[in-house]
């Protein structure tokens, strides 16, 4: 239960992110290159005394508009995109910035994203590249899925009513003790980037104290512009409320397929958001996050009435609010005159549950019970005695009853965190091969294959893992309580393909097919009904002895191809081609056809087997 919970939290945490990287930066540089000539000169002047002994991490210009891999300098737009995502805090991400290596990685990825995006011909390449680029992101930063998991800092509130006035909104999302949302995120810290700078224009201030005020006031306005980026974000719009699985279901609906939204003072758009953003999504946020900096810029012109402050001390380093485990916004006197001018430009949230609401959908997220049929083909490597070798081929049905838990996506569309356990029946068709083809006295029919046709009962269980079969069983109680972070990130990891990450689902525009050996096991028990299952075993005198037995059947899938899936609200049905091998284990053989003969030893059957399958789940 402990690792449900846990992976249960770590679905919802991908969709509390917005925007990718690369989409965080565009936004980012677009909405400085709108800046006025003399606002940007400004701000590039702010900028180089802030890289005052940091030339080595940060780049000459402000933007660096090249997409370049393995870099070994940032520049100011790759703040906006590491700030929320990346880290916690304005403090925590400007020393990852200044001095961590694997933010360098991070960018790396993020470059190699951004080129993967522009050359995606297809939903299926763009889902891919997702998938490789989160895989990566989570090994260079390992807090990456799990890091706002407490929150929703990264979406707006919804309206309460649906003549909600702008200002009304923005005195509820900035209320004392009101559960930290992306507007009180942007107002918190973009008040504390205007102090700052407001601090940084008094020219009394030394040429050091210059440096620090400009590097804070310049992490601190990062930090803000991160959260309001995310609210132009139509998965993110849309509201928040419902269970974690409307929530992601809702978020990622949207995202994919737009939403039309206006603005507080009027402007109409459609809005899509993480990873499907276009130049119109860009250029809209561009527009309040270029009016954000113009803020700031304003502030620190030269102010001679700005007079220093008792604590300037602590005005010299970053605000550390964390909003990875803040949950609501603390008490702070903010500036909501400048908050609203910029407000105005965002869209307009959702309203809440009830009446008007906007469409909400699920996502496979929670418990579910279902059913499964298969049509299965397999090939057997002989029979059972031990002198049948010959090869043959033996058809099935299968029927069965599953319950499980639904864990799809956690960090994107190819993740696979399906549990089950299902239950059923199957029956088997005699073998092709005989053990007497050519003597007339035994003429080809069923009775005288080498596998007569069976039926059994069938267990298959299916659970994801992070290095080996089962490892995720071991560690939820070992490391649940005293090792949570750990426990987070192998769950994450054993969703999205373990930690080879070679088990991911790989899209194509014909389906998605996936390698998926440990993930499940099938179980087939024959002749556990009232008397065994029976079949003719000749010697070499021609003689025929009957022997009855017992077997268990071992199915181990390899490769699933799923062509087609269908989701609604409650309810999923797939159809799926799965590739598997397994033995066949016979035991307590006897002969039961001669008084007194000794009984026959028996041999295991190696096999490869097909299976089409459809199954229908329903969630609660």
């Amino acid at each position: 239960m402990r690792l449900l919970v846990t992976l249960t939290l770590l679905f919802v945490v991908k969709g509390a992110f917005a925007w990718v990287y690369p989409e965080h930066r565009a936004m980012t540089i677009l909405a400085i290159q709108k800046l006025k000539a003399d606002q940007r000169a400004t701000l590039e002047r702010m900028w180089a005394v802030a890289r005052i002994g940091h030339e080595g991490r940060l780049t000459s210009d402000l933007i660096d508009v090249t997409t370049t891999v393995n870099p070994t300098r940032l520049d100011y737009a790759s703040w906006m995109s590491i700030a929320g995502d990346h880290s916690c805090s304005p403090k925590g991400m400007l020393h990852a910035v200044l001095y961590a290596d694997w933010i360098l990685r991070v960018a790396d990825i993020a470059a190699r994203l951004k080129i993967n995006l522009e050359k995606a011909k297809n939903g299926s390449q763009l889902i891919n590249a997702m998938r490789d680029s989160d895989i990566k992101f989570q090994r260079a930063d390992m807090e990456y899925a799990t890091r706002a998991s407490s929150n929703n800092v990264h979406f707006l509130l919804y309206r309460s009513k649906p003549d909600e006035e702008a200002s009304a909104f923005l005195t509820r999302s900035l209320a004392d003790s009101i559960e930290l949302n992306a507007i009180a995120a942007y107002a918190w810290f973009h008040t504390s980037a205007l102090r700052k700078a407001e601090l940084y224009s008094n020219p009394a201030m030394s040429g050091d104290q210059k440096s620090k005020l400009a590097l804070s006031a310049l992490a601190d306005e990062a930090f803000a512009i991160h959260f309001l980026q995310d609210v132009f974000s139509a998965g993110h719009i849309a509201g928040t409320w419902g269970n974690a699985s409307l929530r992601k279901g809702t978020h990622d609906y949207y995202n994919e397929r737009g939403l039309e939204v206006i603005t507080w003072e009027g402007t109409k758009l459609v809005a899509k958001g993480d990873a499907y953003m276009r130049p119109e999504d860009a250029a809209f946020a561009a527009v309040a996050i270029s009016l954000s900096l113009e803020q700031l810029i304003s502030a620190s012109i030269g102010n001679d009435s700005v007079q220093p402050r008792d604590n300037l001390i602590s005005f010299m380093t970053p605000d550390t609010l964390d909003i990875c485990d803040t949950k609501l916004l603390p008490i702070k006197k903010l500036d909501f005159k400048l908050v609203e001018e910029v407000l105005r430009k965002t869209p307009v949230p959702g309203l809440g549950s009830g009446l008007g609401e906007i469409p909400r959908f699920r996502s496979e997220l929670g418990l579910f019970m279902g059913v499964s049929t298969s049509i299965n083909v397999s090939s057997v490597s002989g029979g059972f005695a031990i002198n049948q070798e010959e090869r043959g081929a033996i058809a099935g049905i299968e029927a069965d009853a599953m319950i499980g838990y639904g864990l799809e996506g956690v960090l994107n569309q190819t993740g696979d965190g399906l549990i089950f356990v299902q239950i059923g029946w199957r029956q088997d068709s005699p073998s092709s091969s005989q053990f007497s083809n050519s003597d007339p006295n035994f003429p080809a029919n069923s009775i005288t294959s080498l596998i007569p046709g069976r039926s059994s009962y069938n267990v298959r269980i299916r659970l994801p893992f992070w290095l080996i079969p089962g490892d995720l069983l071991v560690a939820a109680p070992l490391l649940g309580f005293t090792h949570s972070k750990t426990l987070e990130k192998i769950g994450v990891e054993a969703v999205n393909g373990g930690a080879i990450a070679w088990q991911s689902r790989f899209a194509t525009p014909i389906g998605r097919f996936q390698f998926v050996l440990g993930r499940e096991l099938g179980l087939s028990f024959y002749g556990l009904g009232s008397t065994a299952d029976a079949l003719f075993v000749p010697d070499g005198n021609n003689t025929l002895s009957i022997v009855s037995y017992k077997s268990i059947k071992y199915d181990f899938p390899f490769l699933e191809y799923q062509p087609l899936r269908s989701f609604s609200q409650y309810q999923t049905s797939a159809l799926k081609i799965q590739f598997s091998f397994g033995v066949d284990v016979p035991y307590q053989a006897k002969v039961i056809s001669l008084v007194n003969q000794p009984d026959i030893q028996l041999k295991p059957i190696w096999y490869f087997s097909t299976r089409i399958l459809f199954n229908w789940r329903y969630y609660f």
